[in-house]
């Protein structure tokens, strides 16, 4: 098998474990909060991006010194035998959410190198150009995780033991990182060995830029918009008790995995169109995934039974669609468009701005759910996306 190949199939696999990872843990939070399940998963997730956000200054130092490939090989290897740990631990034991919360931290940091390390990965085998190479990724990546979604759900929605989808999802891990053991991938310039330099001297130069700017603001508004979605769906459909809607909660998942791959035609169709650079995209892609969002908390205030869900599947593909374009743009304007001579530090550039602000945004979803409510959530989150897009896209002709 080719080197691309075994690249795509791992990435598939480890994509459907990313897929079931965060329903599982959903699912476990949500059992454990009982009528306070929304902010036991928000604060769950949260301590999970917050270790992400922490530990992203330092993946650059740590490409630099040893290498992309080793870092992540040992990496997903780590990952993969902690979440068959964790998942037979909780399969023979009552407490799930305490356990899943002290791996959290580590858990958080293994998932700050797969997100900086993966893309420089897939440029050295697949495209060095970043959106090009992110789209053609996803893909092959969207089927997979549709599968891994859609077990997932299975699992969230009968009376499987807590602990299975995790020990799955470890099992699938570990491939990405015996293909990441045969790829060699150019460690670049020399970067700063502190972090607190990457923090000061390295987003500072970026921050001088007008389109990484506005990349910016997007890659904010998504956190609090896109990225929860996946994480905290499953506790916004159990507080709607929508029977029908509970019963398809793994299409839905399903859903907003498999609607990605359509990012390579759409990525390829908008930038063969005059002066539409990569920050313009994300802008587009993130104003219509806000359009969605709001259309999905209409759809659950006036609509009901089966026809409610299937709107929600057919809107959760659409809202996959723009989030895959809105990370293809976002990967090429902190990589390709930053003009910088060090890829990991433009990685990991976008994945702090990420999982800091995700870290918030998580909370506050969980807070907002079980407050106002899985509608007044939708609502306000899809609202702030078509808000923002209004406010940036000005500003998109200046880049």
């Amino acid at each position: 098998m080719s080197k691309e190949r075994s690249f795509l199939l791992a990435t598939g696999l480890a994509s459907a474990a990313s897929a079931i990872i965060p329903v599982e843990m959903a699912v476990i939070a949500t059992e454990a909060g009982d009528s306070h399940g929304g902010k036991y998963a928000g604060v769950m997730f949260a301590v999970v991006s917050l270790a992400t956000a922490m530990s992203t200054p330092f993946v650059p130092m740590w490409v630099q010194r040893w290498g992309c490939s080793l870092v992540l090989r040992n990496a997903m290897f780590l990952r993969g035998v902690l979440l068959i740990g964790i998942g037979l631990t909780a399969v023979f034991s009552a407490a799930d959410y305490e356990l899943i919360l002290v791996a959290s931290p580590l858990i958080g940091a293994l998932i700050a190198i797969r997100m900086t390390c993966a893309p420089l990965l897939g440029r050295a085998v697949l495209s060095p150009d970043s959106p090009v190479m992110w789209s053609r990724r996803q893909f092959f990546r969207a089927p997979a995780a549709a599968m891994g979604a859609a077990v997932a759900g299975s699992l969230a929605s009968s009376e499987v033991v807590a602990g299975v989808g995790l020990t799955l999802a470890g099992v699938l891990t570990l491939p990405l990182g015996f293909v990441a053991t045969s790829t060699e991938v150019p460690r670049g310039p020399h970067v700063a060995r502190r972090p607190r330099l990457f923090l000061t001297a390295d987003l500072k130069a970026r921050w001088q830029q007008t389109s990484t700017r506005i990349g910016f603001y997007v890659a904010v508004i998504c956190s609090f918009v896109l990225t929860p979605m996946h994480s905290m769906i499953v506790p916004v459909v159990a507080e709607l008790d929508h029977g029908e809607l509970w019963q398809g909660v793994g299409l839905v998942l399903a859903s907003l995995q498999l609607g990605s791959m359509g990012t390579k035609f759409v990525v390829d169709r908008w930038r063969t169109a005059p002066n539409n650079p990569n920050c313009r995209i994300a802008v587009v892609a993130m104003t219509m995934s806000g359009a969605l969002v709001l259309s999905l908390a209409g759809s659950a205030l006036w609509l009901g039974g089966y026809l409610e869900l299937a709107a929600w599947i057919m809107i959760a593909a659409g809202i996959a669609l723009f989030r895959g374009v809105v990370t293809a743009a976002q990967v090429g304007v902190f990589i390709d468009d930053a003009h910088a001579t060090n890829d990991a530090s433009g990685a990991a550039a976008l994945n702090l701005v990420r999982t800091a602000s995700t870290t918030v945004a998580l909370l506050v979803w969980g807070v907002t759910l079980d407050v106002g409510g899985a509608g007044v959530l939708l609502a306000g989150a899809g609202l702030l996306a078509v808000a923002a897009g209004a406010v940036l896209m000005p500003l998109t002709r200046r880049s």
